[in-house]
């Protein structure tokens, strides 16, 4: 019987005869190669047993942790990752494929939470896995040399659509553009309501994309929050849908029709709850000027007691900080029910938070600057123990000089046809194009792109390679909408 956990300096081991590049890779994820180098073959032995049972392992320990249809997800992309690096033809093959299932079984053995390292160290091994694999087969191929076969298509008046493919930086693309002028824009909240293409169709709407983040494998989601509660601004013709609990990226759109991307937090918000209402004066940290919200981002308690707010209720008083919620310190109040929030900014008519931003203002692509930090959600993200070395799907956001907006649906986990993109290559992207400000919103299994009716994107929730599962997809719970000519 296997041991369920690799062999004692197994990294040291490895690292022996690894090229530095590949010894730097096996220390991701926190423990560096340390301790006498033991047996290479005890240890490429334990590789091959403890491999194919792995996913069995990964779906029975991480069920309860995550529901269900996510441990299975998650034992899947395993495989898939697994299958592809048994099968590279590459010198650092083995040791990457043995640096994932050891790793793997690490986390299994380790503390809890353990779904979102299991899912990162697979991410994280393909995305290696991948960059080996088309390193060999075609040189890559610059940034600006991709821009440069930019070709715009009219789809209506303000709204054209471009598609960018064949070689990119670290393997092919599959790149949907929109660059839209003049119209108006829809933030949504899909749950329980039409489906992408349907609320395209509703609002009179020539293209649409997915939105930004929302509860997903976090943990602790406890009521009154929700599995797909999205995270960060919503807002929708000038209803506050989901709350500003972090200070995050938005793209917004103000009565005027024009386009603002900006960060937006609960700074200066007025919650209303009754006949009382308070304007927050700070976020996680004392002021003396008002009250101050406490959020996850600070940590999972507030220094001192204060009015608990989760979702859109109040929930009387205490320390413990929700999910998606805060503890506003320096009121007396203690009371339950609705809360009603309102922005110090009448006239954002629309607007979708996302993050980080990718460039264009200070702090760009800094994660504890928007508040993605501690077990803020989304914790793929505040947890992210290999920052911005992964290739996924991203779906990023610009403003052009004249005013436009650029949206930029970027295929990924298709190891042969578009294996994914990196933040910064996302914000490069988006330079490139002519963009001075720009926004990452939520990629991976929840990007989306429609234009005149049809998709345009390849999504899928699963890693995609020869001879894998057919593409799954996950639902769109939040979106923005490219409706009628702005008036």
């Amino acid at each position: 019987m296997v041991s369920d956990t690799p062999p004692k300096h197994w990294q040291a081991t490895l690292s022996v005869d690894a090229t530095p590049a590949v010894r730097e890779l096996l220390t991701a994820f926190g423990r560096p190669a340390v301790g006498v180098p033991g047996d290479l073959e005890a240890v490429q032995a334990w590789v091959e047993r403890a491999a194919d049972d792995l996913p069995r392992r990964i779906q029975t320990t991480l069920t309860g942790e995550v529901d269900g249809p996510q441990a299975a997800l998650f034992a899947r992309r395993y495989s898939a990752v697994d299958r592809l690096l048994k099968q590279l033809e590459a010198p650092e093959a083995w040791l990457l494929r043995a640096g994932l299932v050891c790793r793997t079984a690490e986390v299994l053995v380790g503390a809890s939470p353990r779904a979102l390292r299991v899912r990162a160290v697979a991410d994280f091994y393909y995305s290696q896995g991948a960059r080996a694999l088309h390193a060999t087969r075609h040189p890559p191929r610059s940034m600006a040399a991709l821009v440069d076969d930019l070709c715009w298509s009219v789809v209506a008046r303000g709204v054209a659509h471009a598609q960018l493919t064949g070689p990119g930086p670290a393997g092919p693309v599959s790149i949907n553009l929109l660059r839209v002028h003049g119209r108006r824009l829809h933030a949504l909240d899909l749950r329980g309501a039409d489906e992408l293409p349907d609320a395209i169709s509703a609002h009179g709407g020539v293209a649409g994309t997915s939105g930004g983040f929302f509860l997903y494998s976090e943990p602790d989601i406890a009521p009154p929050c929700r599995r797909t509660d999205p995270v960060g601004l919503l807002v929708t013709d000038g209803v506050v849908r989901s709350v500003p609990w972090f200070r995050r990226a938005a793209i917004v759109q103000h009565d005027d029709g024009r386009f603002a991307l900006r960060r937006i937090g609960p700074e200066g918000c007025t919650v209303r709850i009754g006949d009382q209402a308070w304007t927050i004066a700070a976020r996680n940290r004392a002021c003396e000027q008002g009250p101050v919200l406490y959020t996850r981002a600070y940590g999972e308690r507030a220094p001192e007691p204060g009015l608990i707010l989760a979702g859109r209720e109040a929930l009387g008083r205490g320390t413990s900080i929700p999910l998606l919620g805060g503890v506003l310190v320096g009121v007396d109040a203690d009371v339950r029910g609705p809360a009603v929030w309102s922005l110090p900014d009448p006239t954002i008519r629309d607007a979708m938070a996302g993050g980080p931003l990718l460039f264009g203002r200070a702090h760009a692509r800094e994660l504890e600057h928007e508040d993605f930090a501690g077990s803020a959600p989304p914790v793929t993200f505040s947890r992210d123990e290999t920052y911005d070395q992964n290739l996924l799907p991203r779906l990023g956001a610009g403003l052009l000089a004249d005013g436009g907006l650029v949206l930029a649906a970027i295929d990924g986990r298709d190891l042969h046809r578009a294996p994914g993109f990196t933040l910064r290559m996302t914000a490069d992207l988006l330079h490139g194009i002519g963009c001075t400000v720009a926004v990452n919103l939520d990629g991976g299994s929840s990007k989306r792109m429609f234009v005149a009716g049809r998709q345009v994107d390849l999504a899928s929730t699963e890693v995609r390679t020869k001879g894998g599962p057919a593409a799954r997809v996950r639902p769109v719970h939040t979106a923005l909408i490219i409706g009628r000519e702005s008036s």
